[in-house]
């Protein structure tokens, strides 16, 4: 929540953490990158080194010592009521719930251990010699030759939970303790669950063709299916995915084939939050091609296509840059105003990004509507207000950087942080600007104190607490603040 900070203070040969300015105890080593708060901000964990052993430090209260910690745990559940971790004794590993002990096992894999939603379930994938099985709640499925990358994982209800198997050649999608049919494959990044919990797809290979399955239902094949680009609505109602087909890349929605292009940018797809309308980059080279990126960056057209309707051409367009507004009424997106060559010399790193030679002009595009071009646009930072009737974003031009707010550029800085937020009534908008050795938050204009650091990622951001109230942590020398805007008509004032 942007109101508490913890970090690790070194003195002399001993290490301790220090939160909310208050020093704990000292220790041999702590891990740095296992520093980490609760979901609610109210509990901190962190992981000691004393000796040969290791423990975890939660609520200031010291764990029992083990040969090991494994990466990536300790975790805490969603409502941040249970805590959990993997450790590690006399060659074997085990989960710890809340102090007690779980099985013992040849090996846990890194990035399986989480909770379910509702904090009421673990699961994690173990390995009991050469066989692998995924562990709910205690209890173990079917043991297999081997399970998919980050399985088994929970549906958003809690109520169901899905993982890949291995034998041998084959691969099977087991739901809930049920096995699917055998294939050749299944394609990274599946299966998922849609936001109701209520159905699950995944893409799999049979022989040479792909094909997507929902709910046990094969779909059409296809010579190719981007595995990442499968997603539900919002809704749940509609399921979209990229195939190759004939040459030629289609659009795929609840089954219809709703697009012929050279390519769609499987990673660019996005529903409306109404889940009505859906956005997606493609382009024309005129030949045939194989995702060869030397061919997909020389002299071809990217454009997006919004509910079935091509925009018009550009020589780039970002593709994680396109954005809804909150009504689904509006779409805005960053594009590349160039003949179809790429400079990769001559560019110059900024807080936003790269931004390349000032032959090559970029823009944000607006309901269909290129706006003014400039060296660069922090693409990552468009965002539409609450009501949906405004836009900004942050451009560079001029060695400056600056925001662009319905058109109109504000004040120039030498750096914009990617946090531009517009407040829930939609009448202030928030970012911080940067310079020399000072950053500031800005609000409608108005520049708030000068501080030396505000920070932005690890937890920290602009939170708009209300219509009129606005928090951040910024630091001056070696102290950190927690600075409270109340924002009025005749400006913010902080405290």
């Amino acid at each position: 929540d942007s109101r508490r900070v913890a970090y690790i203070e070194e003195s002399g040969d001993k290490y301790a953490v220090v939160l909310d300015g208050k020093k704990g105890k000292e220790y041999e080593g702590i891990y740095r990158d296992w520093l980490d708060f609760s979901p609610d901000s109210q509990r901190l964990v962190y992981v000691v080194m004393e000796g040969d052993k290791r423990f975890v430090v939660v609520d200031g209260e010291e764990g029992k010592r083990y040969d090991d910690i494994l990466l990536l745990t300790p975790v805490f559940s969603q409502d941040s009521k249970k805590f959990g971790y993997v450790a590690k004794l006399d060659d074997k590993w085990f989960s710890v719930i809340e102090g007690e002990e779980g099985k013992p096992y040849d090996q846990i894999e890194v990035l399986t251990f989480r909770f379910s939603p509702d904090g009421e379930q673990v699961a994690y994938a173990a390995r009991v010699g050469e066989k692998w099985c995924a562990v709910i709640n205690g209890k173990e499925g079917k043991f297999y030759d081997g399970l998919g990358p980050a399985m088994p994982f929970f549906s958003v209800n809690s109520r169901h939970v899905a993982y890949i198997a291995y034998e041998g050649e084959k691969s099977v999608v087991v739901v809930d303790g049920v096995e699917g049919k055998q294939y050749d494959e299944i394609g990274l990044g599946s299966p998922i669950f849609s936001p109701d919990s209520t159905k699950i797809a995944y893409v799999a290979r049979e022989g040479d063709k792909w094909l997507v399955v929902t709910d046990g239902v094969e779909g059409k094949k296809y010579d190719s299916v981007e595995s990442l680009s499968l997603m539900f609505s919002p809704d749940s109602q509609r399921l979209a995915y990229v195939a190759l087909g004939d040459n030629k890349w289609y659009m795929v929605i609840n089954g219809t084939e709703a697009g012929t292009y050279d390519y769609i940018m499987s990673d660019s797809a996005l529903f409306s939050p109404d889940s009505q309308r859906i956005a997606y980059v493609a382009n024309s080279c005129g030949e045939n091609h194989e995702h060869d990126a030397a061919v997909l960056h020389e002299g071809m057209h990217e454009f997006v296509v919004l509910d079935g309707d091509e925009e018009k051409e550009y020589g780039t367009v970002v593709t994680d840059s396109l954005v809804f507004s909150s009504d689904s009424q509006r779409l805005a997106y960053a594009v590349q105003s160039h003949s179809g060559h790429v400079h990769t010399e001559e560019t110059a790193d900024t807080e936003e990004g790269t931004h390349s030679h000032e032959d090559d002009r970029w823009c944000v595009v607006v309901d269909g509507e290129k706006q003014k071009e400039y060296v660069a646009t922090g693409e990552n930072t468009i965002v539409f207000s609450p009501d949906s009737q405004h836009i900004a974003y942050a451009a560079y031009d001029n060695e400056n950087w600056f925001v662009v707010i319905d058109g109109e550029e504000q004040k120039q800085y030498e750096a914009i942080s990617q946090a531009i937020k517009f407040s829930p009534n939609s009448r202030w908008l928030a970012y911080i600007g940067r310079t020399g050795e000072k950053s500031y938050v800005v609000i409608n204009r108005d520049e708030g104190k000068p501080y030396d650091g505000i920070l932005i990622g690890w937890g920290g951001d602009l939170i708009f607490d209300s219509a009129g109230k606005l928090h951040y942590i910024a630091i001056n020398g070696e102290e950190f603040y927690l600075v409270e805007e109340t924002i009025t008509e005749a400006g913010a004032k902080g405290k």
